[in-house]
Order: structure tokens, then sequence, then C-alpha cells
């Protein structure tokens, strides 16, 4: 056991050294990489939530599109049965604001829903490489502990050291 010891003790602490400087430096690097996502998953957040979709703003200027729409389209059928014309009527006028409305909310609710989907796609990709960091990592204590522990049993393993 004495000899076991001293080859441990001869060949174990550079050994033991690097694997523990290697252990702590992945720990290191899945800690700070952690932290930094958890900073940016955060700020992602905050910017998507000062930057609300106006659903409601969308939904009624649909709504006021669809009753115009329907009011113009009820005016055109009286209009055809009296062949009449509804040149200059006010409702036109109205149809083409309403019209004019949605389209400017629509566009409003589109740019906000792509800067939301651009801020989510940054946070999944940073996601998926904090994930790829953290499994390069693990695999590579692992391997740390392999090559220490084939050391130390190598070490065990071989004919006493001749005395000095």
């Amino acid at each position: 056991m004495e000899e076991r010891a001293r080859r441990i003790a001869l060949l174990g602490p550079p050994e033991v050294t690097q694997a523990a400087e290697d252990l702590a430096e992945t720990m290191q690097q899945d800690v700070d990489a952690s932290a930094e996502f958890m900073q940016a998953a955060e700020a992602g957040c905050s910017a998507m939530d000062a930057r609300p979709v106006d659903v409601a703003a969308v939904q009624a200027a649909t709504e006021d599109l669809e009753e115009r729409g329907q009011q113009l389209r009820d005016l055109l059928t009286g209009a055809s049965e009296h062949r009449e014309t509804v040149d200059g009527h006010p409702l036109l006028a109205e149809y083409l604001e309403s019209a004019d409305r949605y389209g400017v909310a629509s566009q409003a609710a589109v740019r906000d829903l792509q800067a939301n989907s651009d801020q989510l796609s940054e946070l999944v990709d940073q996601a998926s490489a904090l994930v790829h960091l953290l499994t390069h990592n693990q695999a590579a204590r692992e391997l740390s502990r392999e090559q220490f522990t084939v050391s130390a049993r190598k070490a065990l393993g071989t004919p006493p050291l001749p005395e000095k």
C-alpha cells in the first residue's frame, strides 16, 4: 500500500491538478455561459414586452373594415336594383379610410411580430450554442475523469519503482 501511495504521490499530483483545473475551467465556462444566456433572455423578453403587438387595434380595424365592406355591398346592391349611381357617396370615402386604418394597424402588427420573431430566433440560437457548450464541457469532464482513472490504475499496477 505504501508503494501505491508513493506512486500516486509521484504520478498523481500533476495529473490531479490538471484534472481539477480542467474540471474547474469547464464548470466556470458553464456558469459564465449560463449567466450570459440568462441576461440575454431577460433582455430579449424585456424587448418583446416593450414591443407588444396591438392585437386589439388590428381586431378593431378588421371589424370596422368588414362592417364598412358590408355596408358598401348593401349600398351597391341597392343601387344596382334601382339603377342608381353611388359616385361621391360618403360611404365610399368611409370604406377607403377604414381600409387605410386596417392597413396601418396590420402593418404595425406585422412589424412588431417580425421584430419579436427575430428576438426569439436570436434567443433560440443563443440557447442552442449554450446547449452545445454544456454538452461539450460535460464530455470534456468525463474524458478528464477517465484519463485520471486510467493513469491512477496504471500507476498502481506497475512494478515498484527503484528506491533512491
